[in-house]
């Protein structure tokens, strides 16, 4: 009888470049995740948030979607680009088509910059995929110390 193992993958950064500063409402869209070599089942996240210093909503949070791809990772979900940049949310292009991974509380009603750290899961990904953060805090993302990561796990059979 087989014995099966779960097999936890390697952390990575993704470049968070345009997520800095990111005013509220303003999403972020990270680069292609490519799972294709991997064949991962379940993406692990390790999101770090450093708030501003001005004065938000005592109610704050991140949205953090999924983006799937079903074409080798050039047409994916919502209008996502594949590509780390800005994501504008429009009619066309629009994170109500993507997957909703987590909504993360962000309370950002202080006046001293705070730094948050979520980990976050989401099963049964796909090949190529990207990651979209949406900043609905009430005030801007700081413009250093933001991070995201993940790894991708899978099982192995022996």
């Amino acid at each position: 009888m087989a014995t099966i193992t779960q097999n936890f993958g390697t952390n990575n950064s993704l470049d968070v470049t345009n997520l800095h500063s990111k005013g509220d409402g303003a999403y972020w869209q990270s680069a292609k995740i490519d799972n294709g070599t991997i064949k991962g089942f379940w993406i692990e996240l390790f999101i770090t948030i450093k708030t501003d210093t001005n004065v938000g909503d005592t109610g704050g949070y991140l949205e953090v979607f999924y983006a799937g791809s079903t074409d080798g990772g050039t047409d994916f979900a919502g209008g996502a680009s594949g590509t780390e940049s800005t994501f504008t949310n429009t009619n066309d292009n629009n994170v109500k088509h993507m997957q909703l991974i987590d909504i993360l509380p962000c309370d950002a009603s202080d006046t001293t910059a705070r730094t948050f750290k979520y980990r976050t899961i989401f099963k049964d990904i796909g090949e190529d995929f990207a990651i979209v953060i949406g900043n609905q805090t009430g005030q801007a993302i700081a413009s250093d110390t933001n991070t995201v990561e993940y790894r991708i796990h899978k099982a192995d059979s022996a």
